[in-house]
């Protein structure tokens, strides 16, 4: 029994490993592809050295940034549905389901979109970018080997904890502030 628990820990750390590199590659992709519309000159390349040097620097930036990023690909190319709107798309959806956090800060950032999308009139643009953006948080819930019928309670408890943090945090300096 030991031996098959290393074995599917050892499984479990290689997909890991296979995703992380995925997500960092489709995060270059976009940020990339924003650098190459951007006008030439020194400010884009001052852009592009700073996110080199910072976002490794604190912890969980990499994941925020790269939702920025995405919403920023997705608002240049909604016009025209190329290769990086659909993968800005899929990245935010697989992001949604990495922590409670990220699902409801996905969920804003792609709303915004929906919401231009909606204003325009670009109603092929809001069907494929949002069945892009469900089918790729739906695929990396099933790949984490949960059931998709619990879904709807994991997203109920997000926004149970989400909803009480703020009053939480607050409380706990209060305390201490008057400790």
């Amino acid at each position: 029994a030991a031996a098959a628990d290393n074995i599917d820990h050892l499984g479990n750390r290689r997909v890991r490993l296979v995703g992380e590199l995925l997500l960092k590659a489709a995060f270059a992709a976009l940020l990339l592809h924003l650098f190459r519309r951007a006008a030439p000159g020194p400010l884009r390349w001052i852009w592009l050295t700073g996110v080199i040097l910072l976002v490794p620097t604190v912890d969980d930036l990499f994941h925020d940034y790269a939702i920025l990023v995405a919403v920023l690909v997705l608002l240049a190319n909604l016009e025209r549905l190329n290769r990086p709107a659909w993968l800005a798309a899929a990245l935010l959806g697989a992001l949604a389901m990495f922590k409670g956090t990220h699902l409801l800060t996905t969920a804003a950032c792609f709303g915004s979109v929906v919401l231009l999308a909606i204003l325009e009139r670009r109603w092929r643009a809001l069907a494929v970018l949002t069945g892009v953006y469900l089918a790729s948080a739906t695929g990396c819930w099933l790949l984490a080997g949960q059931n998709p019928a619990y879904l709807p309670v994991y997203l109920r408890g997000v926004l149970e904890l989400a909803s009480g943090y703020n009053a939480s945090i607050t409380a706990a300096v209060t305390s201490a502030v008057r400790a």
